[in-house]
């Protein structure tokens, strides 16, 4: 069919709009004609790949149905629309073609993108499909894709997929998906945990090859020296970027994929609608900033949004943010059921504002009497409480609201934005802890205040980590533990739940229903942040600052942040009785194996592709903090990560914090098989391509875990 054969013209005098009419007409005829005949007036055909730049792709299998995408770009004809046919057979000749579409328009509109649902499948059955341009030359076949149904219900065979997530592409190369090609695993879907994108680029031009650039930059939103993307045109731009690189390619014409977001698909550490980029300076509630993200997201992806029941899938603007519904689930046979969660769209703020004021108190003598937790504090002087209304500390008060005020003008507030703050925040009860702290910062020791027994006690932000303001250390990252989990446990109970209710409450209740009715043997939850505790037991590690001695979550972005919602999630599940539930996740760059509770699950964090490694985050921190390479602390910290987190946290069975890759796992009749292939965190700027098999398998080691009875193993 792709044989190189004689353009076939325009008849002379004969209108493009009535050839192509000819052509869609010929086309139908021929395509369902057994591959022996030869069916009169058809139009020639060939090789249409430089049609389709970002190739194409199928996602969302079941049993009957699959979601097929291409986008297509005819450079000579840019604001007409153009017509596409979607061919599926059992066979890579397309001689057993069981669908053939009508004619899709395609246009800008959707930035040229089609998806496709077809129904009437079979279970668990290979199918190979193109799309076919139709042109004034002829037909045009895009590459080839090959895909494959979901196993019936009562199908009971083994299920294997691929989980990934987190694929910067800016000066970063996917040689882990380059490793996942050649391994050639027979995988019945792939699964994306989130971060398919990021979100920002740099602002000044790049001239290295894996670059990213908006072609509309005058309206994206600065952050330091790169500029986030705003609107649905440069958010379509990262997608058609990051779909341009081979390796990516080959996986989607390769395998279906199932996905999920994350924040990058949207901002950085979002929830919602809101973005975290300024750390509290402004507002960054942006709804249609977040209805863009999405519309280019649907766009993109080969997902089934159920906006129709069959055919091609359009994005509909008013299921957009907030009503949007990515949650969702698939069985594959007996023995997986894929639960899949949107962690992002309809969770509340961080609880610790990133715009905190240190010396503020979260949580007063009578919040602590209310938890039973206040005689743990009235011992210790550096939770004393001072008001710093009362006459007696005026001198303090006025140095604190002019230090207030530098600070804010220093992170780039104006000057009655700066007043405004420090007016609300200077006020009323404050940590003297905190307030001793700026006095002598600001060479004002004269005023320094001592701490007494009859002083309040209380909890500021400050002893959860909060040290700077606008800043998201001890907001976000680097949070003191046991404080931060006692306030949660206060605003959750205040709250009657609703502080951390991270799902909203239909997703919530879908979600219970789900693994109630649920019959397989395992159920697998997808959620794109790790129920692994993220935990740094710095209190036995020489050489740091008193305030660094301490047990901390390293992010609270992700269920770290909400410990009593994942306690509850644990509890049902515990409370289910089902033996075999296994959490899978990625977001935070590292890769874990974890047993949760006991038994009651098991968590699999997978590595980030290509994505800078929670290893990288953790030294930049420390070097941020003034630990310097050849201290004793970044040796027990940072260069020995890994056995850093396995201490300060014994659910964890293995951490990978340094490494990039994937995780295969096989689904059999009574344990899961988890394989995870890693490769050094050196080597994600090196470009492998051109590498063989073998070259490339030196540079990779594995990892194997089983699954059984809710415990997870070595093998």
């Amino acid at each position: 069919m792709n044989s190189k054969l004689l353009a076939h013209r325009t008849p002379h005098g004969a209108s493009r709009r009535s050839f192509l009419h000819t052509v869609a007409v010929s086309a139908a005829s021929w395509l369902i004609l057994p591959s022996c005949a030869a069916p009169q007036l058809s139009p020639q055909i060939f090789d249409g790949k430089k049609f389709f730049p970002q190739s194409l792709a199928s996602g969302d299998p079941r049993p009957d149905s699959i979601v097929f995408w291409t986008r297509v770009v005819d450079p000579a004809r840019q604001s007409e629309p153009c017509q596409l046919q979607l061919q599926v057979a059992t066979d890579e000749q397309f001689s057993a073609q069981v669908y053939t579409s009508g004619s899709f328009s395609v246009t800008s509109d959707s930035d040229h993108t089609l998806r496709v649902k077809v129904v009437g499948l079979q279970p668990r059955t290979t199918y190979f499909y193109r799309f076919v341009l139709l042109h004034d030359d002829g037909l045009f076949t895009s590459q080839t894709g090959r895909t494959r149904t979901a196993p019936s219900v009562a199908d009971d065979r083994p299920v294997k997929f691929a989980l990934w997530s987190c694929q910067d592409f800016e000066g970063r190369y996917y040689n882990a998906w380059q490793r996942l090609l050649q391994l050639d695993e027979d995988l019945d879907f792939v699964l994306g945990l989130g971060d398919y994108i990021y979100e920002k680029v740099p602002a000044s031009p790049s001239s290295q090859p894996r670059s990213v650039r908006f072609s509309d930059p005058a309206q994206a939103i600065p952050v330091g020296s790169r500029l986030a993307a705003a609107t649905v045109g440069q958010y379509r731009d990262l997608y058609k970027r990051y779909r341009s690189d081979a390796a990516l390619q080959k996986v989607h014409e390769r395998y279906p994929m199932i996905c999920i977001w994350d924040d990058h698909e949207y901002a950085n550490d979002c929830y919602g609608a809101t973005s975290t980029d300024g750390s509290g300076k402004f507002s960054e509630t942006n709804p249609d900033r977040r209805r863009h993200a999405e519309r280019a997201f649907f766009e993109y992806m080969p997902v089934d949004d159920s906006s129709a029941p069959s055919g091609s899938l359009s994005v509909v603007q008013e299921k957009l943010f907030p009503k949007t519904r990515l949650f969702r689930d698939f069985r594959f046979g007996q023995r997986l059921h894929l639960i899949l969660t949107d962690y992002r769209s309809f969770r509340p703020d961080h609880l610790i504002p990133e715009e905190a004021y240190p010396g503020t108190l979260a949580l007063d003598a009578v919040a602590l009497q209310a938890l039973g937790a206040y005689p743990a504090f009235v011992s210790d002087a550096n939770f004393a409480v001072i008001d710093i209304d009362a006459p007696l500390y005026a001198p303090q008060k006025q140095v604190l609201q002019q230090a207030a005020i530098a600070g804010c003008l220093s992170s780039g507030l104006s000057q009655s934005d700066a007043e405004h703050k420090a007016a609300g925040w200077v006020t009323g009860r404050l940590a003297l802890l905190y307030v001793n702290a700026v006095l002598k910062a600001v060479n004002q020791s004269a005023l320094v205040v001592a701490p007494s027994s009859d002083m309040e006690r209380g909890v500021a932000w400050l002893h959860m980590g909060k040290q700077q303001l606008f800043s998201s250390q001890g907001s976000r990252n680097l949070v003191v533990k046991s404080m931060f989990e006692l306030y949660a446990l206060y605003q959750w109970q205040l709250s009657s739940e609703q502080s951390e209710n991270v799902f909203g409450n239909e997703q919530r209740d879908w979600l219970h229903k789900t693994l109630t009715d649920s019959t397989a043997t395992f159920r697998v939850i997808g959620s794109s942040v790790t129920l692994t505790e993220g935990i740094l037991d710095l209190t036995q590690t020489p050489g740091l600052p008193a305030s660094l001695r301490n047990v901390f979550l390293y992010g609270t972005d992700g269920w770290d942040g909400f410990p009593n919602q994942r306690q509850a999630l644990l509890d049902f599940i515990k409370q289910s009785g089902h033996p075999n539930t296994l959490f899978v996740s990625g977001d935070i760059h590292a890769g874990f194996v974890s047993q949760l509770a006991g038994t009651v699950a098991v968590s699999l964090t997978t590595p980030a592709i290509s994505s800078g490694t929670l290893h990288e985050t953790v030294r930049d921190a420390a070097l941020a903090l003034g630990i310097t390479v050849d201290s004793a602390p970044y040796k027990q910290i940072v260069a020995n990560l890994n056995d850093t987190l396995r201490s300060s946290n014994p659910a964890i069975q293995m951490a990978a914090s340094d490494q990039h890759g994937f995780v295969v796992v096989s689904v059999g009749s009574s344990e899961v098989e988890a394989t995870y292939h890693l490769i050094s965190q050196g080597e994600v700027t090196t470009d492998s391509t051109g590498l063989d098999a073998a070259a490339l398998a030196q540079k990779f080691s594995t990892r194997t875990f089983k699954v059984a009875s809710g415990t997870v193993t070595a093998a």
